[in-house]
C-alpha cells in the first residue's frame, strides 16, 4: 500500500477523529501517551519543529506552548483544514503532504515529533532518511508508535470469569509483508458518537521491534531514550478500561538523534 491509498482512509476518517478527540473521546492519548510523551521531551523552548501525522493539530498546540515554532504535516487535506481552523497559535504552520518526500530545505528543522503517526506510514526506511535530510545536525526525533511486540497481527485478550484481562494472547509476530486495515472508534462512553457514524478504517503495517531500529540506525540515528507507558491509577480511576494497558505494554515511546557531525 502506498502514500496514496494510505490518504484515502485518512481522508474518510479525519472529520470523525477529530470531533472524537476533541470531545475527549482519545482516552488512550489524552490520559497516557501525550503526558508521558511531553514529560520525556527534552527543552524545545525557541527551537523549530516538524510534528509529522498532526491530525486536527492537538498536540502540535501543546508543542508550541511549550515555546517551539511549529509545522504540522498530515497527508489529510481534511486534517489540515480542521487544524487550521483549530488554531490560536501564530507560530504554527500546517501543510498537506507525505513525510516520505517533502519540500523542505536540507537541514530545516531542530527536532521532529510522531505522536502515534509513524506506524501509519507505508515506509519507515524512507521516513527515517528524509528526516535526516530534513533536520539540523544534532537534532531528534521523538515518536509513540503502538508497542510492535504486543501488536502483532493476530492478538487477543484473555479474560477471567468476571470479564477482567489477566493475559494477552499473541501470534505472527514476524508477518510483516501483511497490511490490514483495522475498523474501530474511540471510547464510545462519551457521549460523544453519534447515530451513523462509521468507525474508522484505517491500514496497520506490521513491523518487528528490529525493523524500527534498523531503520533509525540504518539512516544515521542514534536512539537515547526509550518509554513504555502505562496508566497511572488516578487515570484508571478516571477510566477504568485504561486497566487493560497494565497487562502488557500497549506503546512504545523512542527518542534518537541525528549525528552532529553531519
Amino acid at each position: 500500500m502506498n502514500d496514496d491509498q494510505t490518504k484515502l482512509y485518512w481522508e474518510a476518517n479525519a472529520d470523525t477523529w477529530s470531533h472524537l478527540s476533541r470531545a475527549g473521546a482519545d482516552i488512550y492519548r489524552d490520559e497516557i501517551n501525550t503526558p508521558e510523551f511531553l514529560k520525556h521531551l527534552p527543552d524545545i523552548d525557541g527551537l523549530t519543529g516538524l510534528d509529522i501525522g498532526c491530525g486536527d493539530g492537538y498536540n502540535t498546540r501543546l508543542l508550541a506552548d511549550k515555546g517551539a515554532k511549529m509545522t504540522g504535516l498530515d497527508i489529510s487535506e481534511k486534517f489540515i483544514t480542521n487544524a487550521s481552523l483549530n488554531n490560536p497559535h501564530a507560530s504554527i504552520e500546517y501543510k498537506t503532504g507525505t513525510a516520505l518526500h517533502t519540500s523542505f530545505p536540507n537541514g530545516t528543522f531542530d527536532f521532529a515529533t510522531g505522536f502515534m503517526s509513524f506506524m501509519d506510514v507505508s515506509d519507515i526506511d524512507q521516513l527515517f532518511r528524509e528526516l535526516n535530510r530534513i533536520l539540523k545536525p544534532g537534532a531528534f526525533v521523538q515518536f509513540s508508535i503502538s508497542h510492535p511486540c504486543f501488536n502483532p497481527l493476530n492478538r487477543k485478550n484473555l479474560k477471567d470469569e468476571n470479564g477482567k484481562v489477566y493475559a494477552v494472547e499473541l501470534s505472527s509476530y514476524f508477518d510483516t509483508d501483511n497490511v490490514i486495515i483495522e475498523e474501530w472508534l474511540f471510547d464510545i462512553n462519551t457521549g460523544a458518537v453519534q447515530p451513523g457514524m462509521q468507525p474508522f478504517r484505517i491500514p496497520r503495517f506490521i513491523r518487528t521491534l528490529s525493523q524500527w531500529f534498523n531503520a533509525m540506525a540504518g539512516n544515521g540515528f542514534t536512539i537515547e531514550m526509550m518509554n513504555e507507558p502505562r496508566p497511572t491509577p488516578a487515570s484508571i480511576k478516571r477510566k477504568p478500561k485504561l486497566i487493560n494497558a497494565t497487562v502488557v505494554a500497549y506503546f512504545l515511546h523512542i527518542r534518537c538523534r541525528k549525528s552532529y557531525n553531519k
